[in-house]
C-alpha cells in the first residue's frame, strides 16, 4: 500500500476532500428518491462510488480508502443508521479491494466501466453475504440475481461516468 507522499500532499488532500463531499452530496441526494429498479428496491445506483473509482485512478489506493471509509462514517452518521455502516464498510472495501486489483492488473486490457460492473456486482453481492451471516438466513441469497441485474446497470451507469470525467476534465485537475 503506498502512502501518501509529501509531494502534492496539499493537492491530494484538497482532491480527496472534494470527492469525499461529493460522495457525500450525491449519496443524500440518491436516497431523496425512490428506488430507480422496481425489481431490486433496496438496490440504488451508488453514485457515490463513482468518486471511489475516480480516487483510485486519480490518486491511489491509499486515499480511495480513506475516501471509503469517511463516506460510510458520514453517510451512516448523517442518515442516523449506524447498523448500515456494517453493510457499506465491509462491501465498500471488499469492493475496493478488487477495484484495486483489476485497476493495477488489468486496466490496460478492461475499461474503467468493467471495472465499475464487476466492482458493483461485488458490493452487491457482499452485502447479502452480510445480511445473511446477520440474520442467519441463507435464503435471502436468492434474491442475488435480480440484483446483480441492477449492479451490472449501475456499474455501468458509474463506469461510464468516470470514463466521461477522466476524458472531459482537464488533466490539471487529477494526479495522472
Amino acid at each position: 500500500m503506498r502512502y501518501p507522499d509529501k509531494k502534492n500532499f496539499t493537492f491530494k488532500l484538497t482532491l480527496s476532500a472534494i470527492y469525499t463531499a461529493l460522495a457525500l452530496l450525491t449519496f443524500m441526494l440518491e436516497n431523496l428518491f425512490p428506488p430507480i429498479f422496481p425489481f431490486a428496491p433496496t438496490v440504488r445506483l451508488g453514485i457515490s462510488n463513482t468518486f471511489i473509482l475516480l480516487a483510485v485512478i486519480t490518486l491511489n489506493e491509499w486515499w480511495a480508502g480513506l475516501i471509503l471509509i469517511i463516506k460510510c462514517l458520514l453517510s451512516s452518521i448523517i442518515t442516523g443508521n449506524m447498523f448500515a455502516l456494517v453493510y457499506s464498510l465491509s462491501a465498500g472495501i471488499i469492493s475496493l479491494i478488487v477495484t484495486l486489483m483489476l485497476y493495477r492488473f488489468l486496466y490496460k486490457k478492461i475499461s474503467v466501466v468493467a471495472i465499475s460492473v464487476v466492482s458493483s456486482c461485488i458490493h452487491n453481492v457482499v452485502q447479502f453475504i452480510v445480511a445473511s451471516i446477520i440474520v442467519n438466513n441463507f435464503l435471502i441469497m436468492n434474491y442475488v440475481p435480480l440484483v446483480l441485474i441492477a449492479a451490472v446497470l449501475s456499474g455501468i451507469f458509474n463506469g461510464f461516468m468516470v470514463w466521461l470525467l477522466i476524458r472531459k476534465v482537464p488533466k490539471r485537475f487529477f494526479i495522472i
